[in-house]
């Protein structure tokens, strides 16, 4: 069996901590820099990081590509961008390429005003985004959800879900999308609700895997909607 090809660096300025096993992954922490430092917010010093929270403010552009988090390190973060009118998140852009999330991630209500940057993140745990509000894209591609995935009553400008992979629930019910909305080669291994979402553009769910139950009760499609070559269970 050959070996499986080692990960490239990232594009972005990176932390290099080094990992578990130096020798299999040479590159280390992929986690982008904090600004003004050489680490990612996950290796900053406590002091460093304390400072860091303190100087964000609601609505402040974030960037944590490649950062691994914890459910005490996420929560730091979310609390320094909280509204303290509404107590829900409120980020500019936030950008978590390729993150990890160690246990439950918490967007409930959150509200980005920039791009939501997910693309090939893990969650381990549930990732909750109920009744979030993604102004422009909310960005999932490659994104991989290990636990339970909840976007109940979410709304979206585009959603790019393209070769997500939800190997629990996905919940997507009364979701509202007022652009395009892609889950093309998406996989769905446990049971995808779509029920009472609404699609005002088109919707794109060609290739997709539902090895489990698809539910579209009652959802509202107001342009193209493609299933072309999509796998259901029978």
């Amino acid at each position: 069996m050959f070996p499986r090809p080692i990960p490239p660096a990232p594009p972005w300025p990176y932390c290099g901590q080094p990992g578990v096993n130096p020798a299999s992954d040479p590159v280390g922490c992929r986690g982008a820099h904090v600004p003004g430092h050489t680490t990612c917010l996950a290796h900053l010093s406590d002091t460093d990081r304390r400072a860091y929270l303190a100087g964000l403010t609601p609505g402040a552009d974030i960037d944590h590509r490649g950062t691994l988090f914890i459910p005490l390190l996420l929560n730091e973060l979310l609390h320094a961008v909280q509204d303290p009118t509404t107590g829900f998140v409120h980020c500019g852009e936030a950008l978590f390429e390729t993150a990890t999330f160690i246990g439950a991630a918490k967007f409930e209500r959150a509200t980005f005003t920039g791009e939501a940057g997910f693309e090939g993140a893990t969650f381990t745990g549930p990732a909750r985004f109920n009744e979030a509000t993604f102004s422009v894209e909310g960005v999932f591609g490659e994104t991989a959800f290990t636990g339970h995935a909840r976007f109940e009553r979410a709304t979206f400008r585009t959603a790019w879900f393209e070769r997500a992979t939800f190997s629990r629930d996905a919940r997507f019910s009364a979701v509202r999308l007022s652009h395009s909305a892609w889950f093309r080669w998406a996989t769905f291994t446990g049971t995808a609700w779509f029920d009472e979402a609404l699609f005002r553009r088109g919707a794109e769910f060609s290739e997709a895997a539902f090895t489990g139950l698809a539910e579209f009760a009652r959802a509202i499609f107001h342009d193209d909607v493609r299933f072309c070559g999509t796998t259901l269970a029978v």
